[in-house]
């Protein structure tokens, strides 16, 4: 089974921030979709990738 870690964790509501340290799809993936369950962690990104994660969480 192929899934990020918070889809099984039983208490994802509790993730306060996320770390991205680069725009690869391994550390990305998914994150358009935890924020679609409504929860709100702080996003730590590096200045660089600042554009292109919020046109990420835009599509």
């Amino acid at each position: 089974m192929d899934r990020p870690c918070w889809a099984i964790w039983k208490s994802w509501e509790s993730i306060e921030a996320i770390v991205l340290s680069h725009e690869h799809g391994d550390h990305t993936g998914g994150l358009q979709d935890l924020l679609a369950t409504g929860i709100h962690p702080k996003i730590y990104i590096p200045a660089a990738m600042a554009g292109k994660v919020t046109q990420a969480q835009r599509e």
